[in-house]
């Protein structure tokens, strides 16, 4: 069986820049325009914020529909897919 002997110092120093690793991860994205947030398990999730379209049925990303008038259409074929809110 081996020993191994655990320095505290050590380990604390390693929770540091683990730390301030994810720290500077989630600003990152933060500043990329992602909403991140940490789970109870410990995983990261982001969310990307974008101006969005509020329709009657749900809200449109303004990346891939446009208003027009009172009508949301997809920008990919020029579909009518609801009207505005």
């Amino acid at each position: 069986m081996m020993d191994i002997a655990i320095n505290p110092l050590e380990n604390r120093t390693v929770n540091r820049t683990q730390a301030a690793g994810l720290v500077r991860l989630v600003r990152e994205f933060e500043e990329k325009g992602f909403e991140m947030r940490v789970s109870a398990k410990g995983e990261l999730w982001g969310i990307r914020c974008i101006s969005m379209i509020k329709g009657q049925k749900a809200d449109y990303s303004k990346s891939m529909f446009k208003l027009v008038g009172k009508y949301i259409i997809r920008t990919a074929d020029g579909k009518v897919i609801d009207t505005a809110a």
